[in-house]
């Protein structure tokens, strides 16, 4: 059973990350590291930093629905190559050692910083079409991303948001709500497989749930607001920075 301490610091984590999930994307920066910091092996961290994702996401899904922003035929459509997806990629990160799983965050990090640094100013700016198409490589695409999101969440909800935007046509605000339901339905796929394993530490991820959902609350409420665009580009930033802050730490602690 964790401290009142680290009972504090994880509902804390939870609610930034909840908050940073709802209005833009990788609030696994912030729990995922907690979580191996807490002495987790890398495994059952992973595993566990997917409940307070489900439980944040269903929460900002819930209040983008009550304002009409998802649009549930192209969702629901693109649901499929993320289920197929996100379900290979699970079961693949059930059967991999702990040292293999440590790599693939580090690697997580080193594409996200990419993707971001290169393509954030184009998710910021770019019109949305008037109808959004998923054309058949898009199909392809959500594939990988439910199977990178299966094998380490970290920085999914970045991918999604490029693969919406950049790919489908979606306008950024519209984007980020149909990211929140793909998200819940990851996660929920996640802690479902992951729970069968019996990978998941459930005091801890009920804990960070917690302050996930308060948190997701905030943040999709905020994220409502045409003013929210340009907070996505600077949440996007700085969790860049705090990425690159973490493998260079990573990296000097290796030697």
């Amino acid at each position: 059973m964790p401290s009142l301490f680290e009972i504090a610091i994880l509902i804390a984590a939870g609610i930034l990350s909840g908050f940073i999930n709802a209005l833009a994307s990788s609030g696994s920066t912030v729990t995922l590291p907690l979580l191996l910091f807490l002495g987790l092996p890398p495994t059952i961290a992973n595993a566990t930093n997917r409940m307070p994702i489900m439980a944040g996401s269903l929460m900002a899904m819930y209040n983008f629905n009550q304002s009409k922003m998802i649009n549930w035929r192209k969702a629901l459509i693109i649901t499929i190559p993320v289920v197929l997806g996100t379900v290979t990629g699970v079961i693949i990160a059930s059967l991999l050692p702990g040292k293999v799983v440590g790599v693939m965050i580090t690697i997580a990090v080193i594409i996200a910083m990419i993707l971001i640094l290169s393509n954030v100013r184009s998710l910021l700016t770019k019109k949305g079409l008037a109808e959004p198409r998923m054309r058949w490589f898009h199909y392809i695409v959500f594939y990988f991303i439910g199977l990178w999101s299966g094998l380490i969440v970290l920085d999914a909800a970045s991918l999604i948001l490029l693969g919406l935007v950049l790919g489908v046509g979606f306008e950024l605000l519209h984007a980020n709500a149909i990211k929140n339901y793909l998200l819940f339905v990851i996660s929920f796929l996640s802690v479902v497989i992951f729970g069968f394993e019996k990978e998941m530490n459930w005091t801890i991820a009920f804990i960070l749930s917690a302050g996930s959902i308060f948190g997701a609350y905030l943040g999709s409420k905020f994220a409502q607001r045409e003013s929210a665009k340009i907070w996505i580009y600077r949440i996007l930033l700085t969790i860049v920075a705090v990425e690159i802050v973490q493998l260079v730490f990573r990296v000097a602690n290796s030697k």
